[in-house]
């Protein structure tokens, strides 16, 4: 199975090539493209399901020149779980370029994108079967670049190249740690850079805990943990739609894997890793849906989202951490599977959203949600599947997002059990954290699907919205499929779950019974299911009932006004005005208020922007100082003077001379 799944990711690798062929040859260059990427997609999938089935897990090992170790590839369970999001999500973003970015519309640049959306999705999948630090490192720079080149698809804008290259000094910032990481790492492992087996390190020792320190920089810069997610708004927002799916629902997770991954080689956690993680997850949840609140750029309200998502994975991973720390294993069952599962279904709920708005922007043109309305008269797919993936990630039924953080809210609970200690049963504080992120979350998709897709238009376009074509419709449809199924049917990811908490816990098998622990989860996901059936069986047939006689009824008369007008519906600023403003401390909006004085007042406009703290307010003006003081001291010492050059010079000399002696 192994060599299968190399050989699959080559083809994955190789799969943009014949989408740089010109003129005639265009179109079906692009959809051999498509054809040797969902080829190499599947023979990725079935190698790595089979693979995660078995025990011991299959590998592959090859000499190489290279000091650290051979080249050795692992298939197990935990790898099989990060990689099932990766392949559906860059299978179906592979259909969705074919109509969203054609070669057709935008000549060459639709080859080279497809060229790096390949390589950039073959490391992805390899990313989870390195262990081995020097070939992990070599697919985590790969990643990395092919993403910067993605990126840079649209160069001629600023903000898109202004957007890239935080993105590229903010990775590798977080490589560095890596590789202070990996060499502390093949010094607790006897000199070897191979991973060592799960369970086989002690995390209680000084070189431990620097280790987990690197490993959580490093990750959470990928992961975007805030405070270390400046970089991903500006990057999603500024991407292709469907690589943008690639990078929020699959990319950013690889930076959750090495922190997994780095965790399961210890054999006990020291408690305030774990509480360091669950704090941090309870922040980025959040602040991350805060921040998407006050948002009126669609993909970056989605950006933020992420942010949130990924704090919730982390509250789980925490929970997964401390009962270690404190020997509650059903804690440690319950915290991981739910961390797990939501890898699993923010993967997809978040690509399908991505892609959702990638057709919005394709049929309006602009990323602003104020200039939307009424889209749901010209995009009824579109916006039926966007609504089931605003519910999915609210965390409500019958979606896969209910289901994930069901888990995790039993494992917060599972803290209070009979003799549980104080520490230990503090854990239920993110219980409250974890209800209020679910709250926001679910206020911002109902301002986002209301103001997009609801009432009237609010501008007039130059080509009127239409319906995405089928190739950007069947992906959608695929990945909204894929949360109904888990949702409805979450016993079916359980065995893939337990396989992978086995390969962190470094055991055979779970004995928690995830199967009976959902069982209330899945009813209520079919509950829900059949009342929203119910519901709009009666809505069709009292709408069928009353049609006729609807249009004999007098129009109720509404204080002089026949019907609203676009400028008295609410706007995304205005809608969650009164939530975002619970949140100005951390904000720090910009408020452009211009009130309406006086009995004849003039023309007023309201506006707030709300641009990152740690980038905008922090990170910039901080770089800008530092440049500014490299100037002045520039400016000071090189004045153009050879004399002075040579006392320079004459003092360097000086100064070596006495160190030396």
């Amino acid at each position: 199975m192994a060599e299968i799944f190399f050989a699959a990711v080559i083809l994955i690798f190789c799969s943009g090539l014949p989408a740089l062929a010109r003129g005639h040859y265009a179109r079906p260059g692009e959809i051999l493209s498509v054809i040797l990427l969902l080829l190499g997609v599947s023979l990725a999938l079935f190698s790595s399901l089979a693979g995660g089935w078995q025990t011991p897990s299959p590998m592959l090992t090859m000499a190489w020149a290279h000091p650290g170790g051979p080249f050795i590839l692992e298939l197990d369970g935990l790898a099989s779980l990060f990689q099932l999001p990766a392949l559906v999500v860059l299978g179906m973003g592979g259909i969705y370029g074919l109509g969203y970015l054609p070669q057709a519309k935008v000549g060459a640049l639709a080859g080279r994108l497809r060229v790096f959306y390949g390589i950039l999705g073959a490391t992805i999948v390899f990313l989870p079967t390195c262990r081995n630090g020097i070939v992990f490192l070599m697919a985590w720079e790969i990643m990395a670049l092919s993403c910067f080149f993605l990126l840079l698809t649209e160069q001629k804008e600023k903000e898109t190249r202004r957007a890239a290259y935080v993105y590229l000094v903010a990775t590798h910032i977080g490589t560095l740690a890596l590789f202070g990481m990996f060499l502390l790492l093949a010094g607790s492992s006897g000199g070897s850079l191979n991973f060592p087996q799960a369970g086989t390190l002690q995390g209680a020792t000084l070189e431990a805990g620097a280790i987990f320190l690197l490993a959580l920089f490093g990750f959470g810069m990928k992961a975007g943990v805030m405070p270390f997610h400046f970089w991903l708004p500006a990057a999603h927002a500024q991407a292709p739609s469907h690589v943008s799916a690639l990078m929020s629902g699959v990319m950013i997770k690889m930076g959750i894997y090495g922190i997994v991954r780095i965790t399961s080689f210890y054999i006990s956690a020291p408690a305030w890793w774990g509480w360091t993680i669950l704090v941090l997850g309870v922040i980025s949840a959040i602040m991350g849906v805060a921040f998407a609140l006050a948002q009126h750029d669609i993909k970056r309200l989605l950006a933020y989202h992420s942010v949130e998502n990924i704090g919730i994975i982390l509250i789980g991973l925490g929970c997964a951490l401390l009962g270690q720390s404190y020997h509650y294993p059903s804690l440690v069952a319950l915290g991981l599977a739910g961390a797990l599962l939501h890898v699993v279904n923010h993967g997809l709920f978040k690509s399908l959203l991505f892609l959702g708005a990638g057709s919005v922007i394709h049929a309006t043109g602009t990323r602003t949600i104020d200039h939307y309305g009424g889209l749901l008269k010209t995009m009824p797919r579109t916006a039926f599947f966007f609504l089931g993936g605003a519910v999915a990630i609210c965390g409500l039924p019958p979606f896969n997002g209910f289901v994930s953080e069901w888990l995790i809210y039993l494992g917060l609970l599972h803290s209070q059990t009979e003799g549980a200690t104080f520490p230990f049963s503090l854990i239920v504080l993110a219980v409250p954290a974890l209800a209020m992120t679910g709250a926001l979350a679910l206020a911002c998709f109902v301002k986002v699907f209301g103001i997009t897709f609801l009432g009237t238009a609010r501008k007039e376009f130059p080509v009127a919205p239409h319906e995405a074509p089928g190739t950007m419709l069947l992906p959608m449809g695929v990945l909204f499929l894929g949360c109904l199924t888990i949702g409805l049917m979450p016993w079916t990811i359980i065995p893939l779950l337990q396989r992978g908490i086995s390969s962190w816990l470094g055991v055979a098998s779970v004995s928690t019974p995830l199967v009976s622990t959902l069982a209330p989860a899945t009813w209520i996901s079919l509950g829900a299911a059949l009342l929203i059936g119910l519901s709009v069986a009666v809505w069709r047939w009292q709408k069928s009932f009353t049609e006729e006689s609807y249009q004999q009824r007098p129009t109720t008369w509404g204080c002089g006004y026949f019907k609203g007008t676009a400028r008295m519906q609410y706007t995304a600023v205005s809608f969650a005005e009164q939530l975002v403003n619970l949140f100005r401390w951390g904000l720090r909006s910009d408020v452009s208020d211009g009130r309406a004085i006086g009995l004849f007042p003039s023309v007023a406009h309201f506006a707030v922007h709300t641009p990152d703290v740690f980038l905008d307010r922090l990170i910039y003006p901080t770089c800008h100082g530092l440049v500014r003081a490299a100037f002045v001291v520039r400016s000071f010492f090189h004045q153009g003077w050879l004399n002075v050059y040579l006392l320079y010079s004459a003092i360097t000399l000086c100064v070596l001379l006495i160190w030396i002696i």
